[in-house]
């Protein structure tokens, strides 16, 4: 197949799936909210199936990706390198980020059905991955800023 079949059928398909998710997501609009419980009043099947639409969206893309990712490694080892440094980067900030962690909660927190260890520890490390990687987004741009400077004065 060409790529100008290719990309026809893609932007089809893509266009399709945004209709599909447009149409779930204006019948998930409508549902009644009871203003007092903020729960959904009567049938709120159409919630459900704009979640499970999202949710298959989500998984099919992953697997896309995983598979388009090892696909493009077998096929060039060679330009995977940089992309292989970069996960073990991640990784890395990752393992960081864990071993900052702790299973500590506030008293108020800890009352929350869903506040047990195991999730106090990944949502700390969540935090701890989001603080590192915007350091080191701010230090990297700063780096370039200087970088581009002298670049210019030595030209």
């Amino acid at each position: 197949m060409n790529s100008r079949a290719f990309s026809l059928i893609s932007t089809v398909v893509v266009t399709l799936l945004l209709v599909i998710g447009a149409l779930l997501s204006w019948g998930a609009a409508q549902t009644e909210i009871d203003p007092v419980t903020k729960q959904a009043v009567g049938d709120a099947s159409a919630v459900d199936n704009s979640v499970v639409f999202t949710m298959a969206l989500f998984w099919i893309s992953i697997i896309l990706v995983l598979g388009f990712t090892v696909w493009h490694a077998i096929s060039n080892p060679k330009r995977f390198i940089t992309t292989l440094i970069g996960i073990g980067v991640i990784f890395v900030i990752y393992l960081i980020a864990a071993g900052l962690a702790s299973e500590e909660s506030t008293p108020a927190l800890a009352e929350h059905p869903m506040a047990t260890p195991f999730w106090l520890k990944w949502s700390e490390t969540g935090i701890y991955m989001t603080y590192i990687l915007a350091i080191l987004a701010i230090l990297l741009l700063v780096v370039q800023m200087f970088r581009n400077i002298f670049s210019y004065v030595s030209k």
